[in-house]
Formats: C-alpha cells, structure tokens, sequence
C-alpha cells in the first residue's frame, strides 16, 4: 500500500491505542477465483434472501466522488493569518459516511449506529487542525503528540483538537469517495504497529452508539478523517454481542482482500474479556467445508482494544482455498481463558457486487 496514507485507531479510556501507519503488505494472494463445479456450498432460502438484501444495501452505499465542492456545508478556512476556521461536512458526508460503517457492522451481526452532532464537531476540528497544521502522517498523531499547535489556532480549536484525535480513529490519505477511508479502517492491513485490527475493533464494537466524522482537505490536497469512536459513556454498556469475528455469518469476499488482491488480517474479537487470551500454544486452524481444504497459523497480535475487549488477529492460512461460494469453519484453541478455553465459529461467502445470486449459488 502507497506510504501516502495513514490509518490510526483511537485511543481506549485507559489510553490503550494502537497507531496505524502506512506500511506496505505484502501478504501473499490466497484468492481462488476458479474452482471445480463439482465444489458447491448449499444456502438455505433465508441465507440467499439474506445475501440479495446485503447486495442491495452495497448497490446503495454512498459511491460518489467528493471533492471540495461538494464536501462541505461550510469550506475549512486552513489559513494561517489568523482566520483559521474548520468549516463543517455536508450531510450527504456525514450520513454516507455512517452508512458505511453500518454496512459493515451488518455484516458482523451488530446494530446501526448515528453519529452525534457535538462529535461530528470535534471531529471536523480534529481533521482541520491536522490538516491546516500539516500533520506528518508518518507517526502517531493521537492526542497531537508530534503536532506543533502554531500561533494561528485558538486554544479552543487546539484542545477540541487533541481531545479528539486522542478519541477517533484517524485516516490520511487521497480517497475519492465517502467510502474508502472507512474501507481502510476496516480491512485495516497497512499501519505501524502491524495487522492488530484496533481500527477494525472500534468501528465494529459491540458497545459502540455514536460516531462524529470530521474530514479536511489540506493544501497539498491531503484527506485527513476523524471518525470519534471511544465516547467514555459507552464502556458501561452491555455488549450486545459477547464474540465479535470478521468474517461473520453470511460474508461478501471481497472484503477479505485489499485492492491488490491481497489477504487482509481476519479477527476475533471477545468483548467480555479484559485481558490478553493468547498463549505459546494458541493455534488457529481455518477449514473450508465446501472442498475440503485445511490451513493452520498463528495469532498476529493479542492486544486491548474498544471498551478493553481482547482482540486477536490473524492472516488466514495460504492452503485454505478462499472464493465467493464457499463454507468455512475457524477454529481457536488453547487460549488463555478458563471460560473460553477455545472457540469455534462458520461463516459462507458471497459476492457483494454480483446481480442477484448468480450460478456459484446453485442449491446442491
């Protein structure tokens, strides 16, 4: 991935977070696109009305290319004579932008969320402090630690900013469409720290309610995206979902790669526990059902994320033939947990940009 963006995750309440950086993967491609029509993977009537609904809801996400013209409300002003103003998104923007992330929280079995106005607000004063500021999207830009606050911002805009910096996940990048960045934080396979997933864990966190999205254009033609996940209140809802995994239950897969056709870190995120599960024995072993190939790895990363849910991330196995119109079953074992000594869960795939089902999803 081009070293011009820049995912970070946010930071949890106890200052847990992870920071995302631009690192190029080079995860070998373990997309099948071909395979035997002697393979077939049976959806029952409900999965396959299930599987056209989400084509529908993809079909109708926010598609469209953004610029400054049409991204604003109010234009930023990133001047730096004193009239500094971080403008406001439309709400073509905003909602969009939700979308998206409703979209895949869908996918994950998880409930819609909005955003909230007081946030959106802080997060456009986070973008637009970064970006009339120039922040170097090569290091960690939580809480502001590596930007300078310069004379032309007001201490209100500066705190505003820091406060939610500290508190959004954070993109940098030159996207096209409302979509892309949420996208990024998704498949969340280019950052710093490695493939740990802490993007992905917010925006998909059984405990999240709200979001703010704030967005700003620099000079250089930069996108810098906050999106506030981490509201303080939220920590004491109950989950709605003690076992969050992607991929999940009925599952386009194309989002199981990124744009180059390369494998993108699945996840397993356990919403109930506050404390690392993987131990030196931990194995992960990922089976497709539908012709029988088996692949066995390893835990990337076991880290505290979203409200101190324990979230473990994982590259699928390179024999394990992946394509759009298969079963699949993962397996954890061994971990560090007396509640939850292993875990096992099934997941189908389907594509999400085919017209209707297609013949790969023939009943057999």
């Amino acid at each position: 991935m081009k070293r011009s963006r820049l995912l970070i995750s946010c930071a949890s309440l106890l200052l847990f977070f992870s920071v995302a950086a631009p690192t190029t993967v080079q995860a070998a491609s373990n997309v099948t696109t071909n395979i035997s029509d002697y393979y077939r993977t049976y959806y029952s009537p409900s999965e396959i009305s299930q599987i056209k609904e989400l084509q529908q809801t993809y079909q109708n996400l926010d598609s469209n290319l953004y610029n400054k013209d049409n991204l604003f409300a109010t234009v930023p002003r990133l001047s730096t004579d004193g009239s500094f103003n971080p403008g406001g998104l439309s709400n073509n923007a905003i909602n969009g932008t939700v979308d998206w992330i409703n979209y895949y929280r869908e996918l994950s079995g998880l409930s819609p969320i909005s955003s909230k106005e007081t946030s959106n607000y802080t997060s456009q004063v986070s973008a637009a402090v970064m970006a009339v500021s120039n922040s170097d999207p090569m290091i960690n830009q939580h809480f502001l630690v590596n930007t300078e606050r310069a004379s032309y911002i007001s201490s209100h805009y500066w705190n505003q900013a820091v406060y939610g910096t500290g508190y959004g996940n954070l993109y940098f990048g030159f996207p096209k469409t409302i979509g892309e960045p949420v996208r990024e934080l998704i498949l969340d396979d280019t950052n710093i720290e490695g493939n740990d997933t802490g993007h992905r864990a917010w925006l998909l966190s059984p405990r999240l309610s709200t979001v703010g999205v704030g967005i700003a254009i620099a000079n250089n033609g930069r996108q810098y995206e906050d999106i506030f996940v981490n509201n303080p209140p939220d920590i004491y809802n109950q989950a709605e979902k003690s076992v969050v995994t992607y991929p999940s239950s009925l599952f386009p897969v194309e989002e199981l790669s990124n744009k180059y056709g390369n494998s993108i870190p699945w996840s397993i995120t356990f919403a109930d526990q506050n404390q690392n599960m993987v131990t030196d024995n931990t194995s992960i072993k990922v089976e497709n059902l539908t012709d029988g190939s088996v692949g066995m790895t390893v835990p990337l990363t076991d880290k505290s994320y979203a409200y101190l849910s324990d979230v473990i991330a994982y590259i699928p196995p390179k024999g394990v033939t992946i394509n759009g119109h298969s079963s699949y079953r993962v397996t954890i074992s061994n971990l560090n947990s007396e509640n939850t000594p292993s875990y096992s869960y099934t997941f189908k795939t389907f594509s999400e940009t085919a017209n209707g089902l297609g013949y790969d999803y023939a009943n057999y």
